[in-house]
């Protein structure tokens, strides 16, 4: 729609809130805490075993840092800052005031993925911390869901729950 990230951050979560609010509401899925007590310790551990390095230095916390990374802030940068398509100005990539505005030529002319930037602009919209200081936390993140989705893949019925605890324990 033209909007950079920093300005639609809070609207799309509080829609996506109250979406979510009302289909669970609406469907009322069947949840026992019981049941799910020891998936959440392994996620814990997950969480204790990689995300160690948090606890200790909080959001200055960069483990490996890479051209990649590098490139995922830039382009998190840009999205937050600019809407989607738009052009940077001539004079700004030229002067190279603002290194993200390179990244029109990957998100618009190439048409490179932009999924993981995009989360990453919207968490810096939600916590307005810069995206150095909120892409280890969301690198957790993708961790746990990573953890939390095989383990789930895994777990079909009641006879495969040890088979999906186990792989979730390998993953943590």
């Amino acid at each position: 729609l033209g909007f950079p990230v920093k300005s639609t951050a809070w609207p799309v979560t509080i829609f996506l809130l109250v979406l979510s609010s009302f289909l669970y509401w609406r469907y009322r899925p069947r949840f026992q805490l019981k049941s799910f007590a020891p998936f959440a310790a392994v996620l814990a551990l997950a969480l204790v075993l990689t995300g160690r390095p948090m606890f200790l230095y909080g959001f200055n916390w960069i483990s490996y840092a890479n051209e990649d990374m590098a490139n995922y802030v830039l382009s998190a940068e840009r999205l937050f800052n600019y809407s989607y398509m738009a052009r940077p100005s001539l004079q700004t990539y030229l002067d190279n005031t603002d290194e993200s505005v390179h990244f029109w030529f990957f998100h618009v002319y190439l048409g490179i993925r932009t999924g993981s930037d995009l989360l990453l602009a919207w968490l810096m919209g939600i916590t307005g911390k810069s995206p150095l200081q909120i892409f280890m936390p969301l690198i957790l993140t993708f961790h746990l869901m990573l953890t939390g989705s095989a383990a789930a893949l895994v777990y079909r019925h009641a006879g495969q729950r040890s088979a999906a605890l186990l792989t979730a324990l390998l993953l943590a």
